[in-house]
């Protein structure tokens, strides 16, 4: 799962993916194991929500990051 970090080889950003199975696995910690999480629950809506804005705060970090390297 791709932790979102800062390496010798440039920025790893979180993908749509790994945030998503992050908002689930906190969702499932705070609520317990049992939580419904599917595309058409309520906890499931609010996760998609959020999954996508966070894909793009991280896909605008990205952007800042690479105007800093032309090359990319």
């Amino acid at each position: 799962m791709g932790q979102g970090l800062l390496t010798s080889s440039g920025l790893d950003i979180k993908r749509l993916a790994d945030i998503k199975a992050d908002l689930e696995a906190a969702f499932r910690a705070q609520f317990g194991q049992a939580v419904k999480l599917g595309p058409d629950t309520e906890f499931g809506k609010v996760i998609a929500v959020l999954v996508d804005s966070l894909a793009w705060v991280w896909e605008r970090l990205e952007e800042v990051y690479n105007a800093h390297y032309p090359d990319t």
